[in-house]
């Protein structure tokens, strides 16, 4: 289902996000190359969690990186508790 702003999908195979090729050099010498795949920049994502039991091991206080690599800035999370 996508609207104007939104779209609602199980998973991203049906769109064509731009995929940007990545490289870490040593002295010129390509030591590791990798791909990712973008979404643009204020995508928010939504996700359920449950739990068994009434216990939250889950620290809501703080921003959790799910992702992404630190040294870009991409995947960082906030979980909210809903009651």
């Amino acid at each position: 289902m996508i609207g104007e702003k939104y779209a609602v999908v199980r998973d991203f195979n049906d769109f064509d996000l731009p995929v940007i090729a990545r490289n870490c050099l040593d002295n010129g010498i390509s030591k590791n190359l990798w791909y990712e795949e973008v979404v643009p920049h204020d995508s928010v994502f939504y996700t359920f969690i449950l739990t068994p039991d009434k216990e939250m091991k889950l620290s809501l206080d703080e921003i959790i990186q799910i992702g992404g690599h630190g040294s870009i800035g991409c995947g960082f999370t906030k979980f909210t508790k809903l009651n």
